[in-house]
């Protein structure tokens, strides 16, 4: 899923918005608001632009870490080290979840009794 939004005003053909940065930038801006807000709302305003900075860092983080090794730390670069195994688990769960006998002879079923409706449908409105 891509993280751009494609945004096209009047003559434009389009311009890019990065939307971890759009979330950074509302963070940051509750940061500074709570620098600049008087009393009753600044510590309010100053912890949650904080919390969703630190949110973002170690969301930004963790993702990182599951795609790439980062030398010293336990756990990091574990989809391109197991990818054979996620490729091939993954595969059996579609299969035998989806893909069984029942399933696939009952969609087939479902399919005939709604090829049949329509042709009886068909057939009285004639």
């Amino acid at each position: 899923m891509s993280q751009t939004l494609a945004i096209s005003g009047s003559g434009t053909s389009g311009i890019l918005f990065d939307k971890r940065l759009g979330t950074n930038l509302v963070a940051a801006a509750l940061i500074g608001a709570g620098f600049w807000v008087s009393e009753p709302w600044n510590e309010t305003l100053l912890n949650t632009g904080l919390f969703a900075l630190s949110g973002a860092v170690t969301n930004w983080l963790a993702i990182y870490m599951l795609f790439e090794r980062v030398p010293g730390l336990y756990g990091s670069g574990v989809i391109p080290l197991h990818f054979e195994a996620f490729k091939t688990n993954i595969h059996e769960l579609i299969m035998h979840q989806f893909f069984n006998r029942e399933n696939v002879e009952q969609f087939f079923a479902v399919r005939k009794v709604q090829n049949l409706f329509r042709i009886l449908n068909k057939s009285l409105k004639r």
